[in-house]
């Protein structure tokens, strides 16, 4: 596995090597953080942040994005802070994606039967966009039935281009312009 590290001017610290920062966004104060290796549903949550959050978090359309291990906690065994809160206590307003256990982390909830990381960020920023509809639907079958994996659909191929493109924002930039093209 290809290993990641950058130091970012905003943040003021090296991230440890098992994350990835991907800086190339303005410094706007947000961090859409999610695991490595991410699915259909965090990189569409990823891209409704971006694309449709701008009228509740100015600036977010230009979020930097933070991918970190799947037991993404704000303190480790010992105490200390993890780079979940390492960008919190640098000023940064980090959403977890599936991870954190925050509101956009279906993992946490009690009844997570019928939400997605994808449907808690459409339902959340109050998108109004009926092209959407049928997409989030699909995604989150995709995520909690396990449907629409079969051979040449989205889901199974964003699984397998992880293994092709060997790097989460080569992957997230295929799967946005496939929204793009989905909703367009």
């Amino acid at each position: 596995r290809i290993v990641y590290i950058r130091r970012c001017s905003g943040a003021g610290f090296y991230l440890p090597f098992s994350s990835f920062f991907d800086c190339s966004m303005d410094d706007t104060g947000y961090v859409l953080a999610t695991h490595f290796r991410p699915h259909l549903s965090d990189y569409l949550a990823i891209f409704l942040f971006r694309e449709y959050g701008e009228h509740r978090y100015p600036g977010i359309s230009q979020a930097s994005i933070l991918f970190v291990g799947d037991n993404m906690r704000m303190l480790d065994e010992w105490g200390n802070p993890t780079e979940f809160e390492q960008f919190s206590r640098a000023g940064f307003h980090v959403f977890g994606i599936g991870i954190g256990g925050g509101e956009y982390d279906e993992h946490f909830m009690d009844d997570r039967r019928d939400v997605c990381e994808a449907t808690l960020v459409f339902e959340r920023l109050g998108i109004r966009n009926g092209r959407l509809g049928p997409l989030v639907e699909y995604t989150l079958g995709v995520d909690r039935r396990g449907t629409g994996k079969e051979p040449l659909m989205v889901g199974r191929v964003v699984e397998l281009l992880h293994d092709v493109a060997r790097q989460e924002v080569a992957v997230r930039d295929w799967t946005e312009e496939f929204f793009r093209a989905e909703i367009t």
